[in-house]
């Protein structure tokens, strides 16, 4: 009885992974790479040096990259990022 109870889990878990893994549409676009360059001030009200670069995203995610960029010494509020 446990074996059947431990195949069937098994063979569901194969099923949900067949059906999360797909392909891409036929006439889907790959996203293209825009330049971004943020600008930012400290939590202390000092301006950080502009960081550019290119990302597969929107503002948001490239506001994200420059808090990393700038190891998390950036307020997130203050960073503005314009596409370049």
């Amino acid at each position: 009885m446990r074996i059947r109870a431990t195949l069937a889990g098994v063979a569901v878990l194969a099923g949900f992974a067949a059906v999360a893994v797909t392909a891409p549409a036929a006439g889907a676009r790959p996203i293209a790479q825009q330049r971004y360059t943020c600008t930012g001030t400290d939590w202390s009200g000092k301006p950080l040096q502009p960081v550019t670069f290119q990302i597969k995203g929107n503002r948001y995610q490239a506001a994200h990259r420059a808090q990393t960029t700038w190891r998390g010494v950036a307020k997130f509020s203050s960073i503005v990022c314009q596409s370049s």
